[in-house]
């Protein structure tokens, strides 16, 4: 083989491979990015969410009602969960029937634990 061909060969597994390379990072940081966007709309709604019900309880407790409410983590939890459902390709209606049971089972499951901790806390202040 001559020289210049070999040459001409490595120069171009070396383009390949560099722009095989390039294509690689690009894909991935963008996923990256579409990942962190949907970190921050799960934070901004949870603490919106968080914000309309600590004022709604407020005024509930200036009515003379006892009520619980719950810390920022119990909004963002289920919320991580919804964007988990909305990310998957090809939702079916029966994948998105058991995706929002699921959702449900996990809301369920945090609010109880809040509920019950802060139940516990209130036996102890006691």
């Amino acid at each position: 083989m001559d020289v210049t061909i070999a040459s001409l060969i490595g120069v171009v597994i070396g383009a390949i491979a560099g722009v095989g390379g390039s294509i690689a990072v690009a894909v991935i940081t963008r996923r990256s990015e579409e990942r962190r966007h949907l970190r921050e709309i799960v934070l901004r709604t949870s603490l919106e969410n968080w914000r309309e019900t600590m004022a709604f309880g407020k005024s509930q407790i200036e009515q003379g009602h006892s009520v619980s409410i719950f810390p920022l983590e119990s909004y963002i939890i289920p919320m991580r969960k919804i964007t988990d459902i909305l990310e998957r390709d090809n939702l079916t209606i029966e994948e998105a029937r058991r995706c929002v049971r699921e959702y449900i089972t996990l809301n369920e499951a945090v609010s109880d634990e809040f509920y019950k901790h802060d139940q516990k806390k209130s036996q102890n202040k006691a």
